[in-house]
């Protein structure tokens, strides 16, 4: 799982300071040359690209600065970011990843790059706006996620609670257990492809506009989603009982 929150800026510094980098048009790449094999770090650079096209596709434009993506040694990661044992990555303004060592670019390590990079993406359309809820489930569908396999256990949550707590889901993550952080990925999941397959990506992306500028959660969602969260939450009932059967 991945995640996005805070860093220590002094932490980052100190060890960063011996780290290489590489830059494309859209990637700076910054990373830790003693947990990068030399010319691994090219390969990456072209796949983060690859990946950030595919992003500007789904989301019609990228942020306007390059996108810092840092990879770090495993110890360095907990010590910058002081994330959770269950992250997988992190995004805090920089793609931070460790590198648990790298040796090519995995589809695991790929589709935790790709998750956090569409933290990025939601970030700047929104300037900082976003729910966490949001967050999350859009980079899950951009990793190639689906709530298939959780429907089951979260209508039958919704059945016994009358409610997924998706509003209590606009913070952060990071103070959840494991377990509890995986509940709160599947909601996210499940709720951002219903949105996606009953209003389109088109209004997923206007809704995020409307954050932009200011809008309150619930005063963007009544805008361009056509629900309040009880609304939502009903809609996410309804889908998920589909898929669950």
């Amino acid at each position: 799982m991945a995640l996005a929150a805070a860093s220590s800026a002094a932490q980052q510094g100190r060890i960063e300071e011996r780290f290489s980098e590489r830059a494309s048009s859209s990637i700076l790449l910054v990373y830790d040359g003693q947990r990068v094999e030399p010319g691994l770090e090219r390969i990456l650079l072209a796949a983060l690209e690859r990946a950030y096209a595919d992003l500007v596709r789904d989301f019609g434009s990228g942020p306007v600065e390059k996108v810092v993506v840092v990879v770090y040694a495993e110890r360095d990661f907990q010590t910058v970011t002081h994330a959770p044992s269950w992250a997988d990555g992190l995004f805090d303004g920089k793609v931070r990843v460790p590198a648990r060592g790298i040796t090519g670019v995995t589809p695991e390590l790929l589709s935790v790059l790709r998750h956090e990079m569409t933290h990025s993406f939601v970030h700047f359309r929104t300037r900082g706006r976003a729910p966490t809820w949001l967050h999350e489930g859009l980079a899950q569908l951009e990793e190639g996620k689906a709530a298939a396999p959780f429907a089951p256990a979260l209508s039958s949550a919704y059945a016994a609670r009358g409610t997924f707590g998706l509003s209590a889901l606009e913070g952060g993550f990071a103070s959840f257990s494991a377990s509890q952080a995986r509940g709160g990925y599947a909601i996210s999941l499940a709720a951002a492809e219903m949105l996606r397959d009953t209003r389109g990506f088109g209004a997923l992306a206007h809704f995020l506009d409307r954050l932009g500028e200011g809008g309150r959660v619930e005063e963007a969602m009544r805008a361009e989603l056509r629900a309040d969260y009880r609304r939502l939450e009903s809609d996410l009932a309804d889908w998920l009982s589909r898929r669950a059967r």
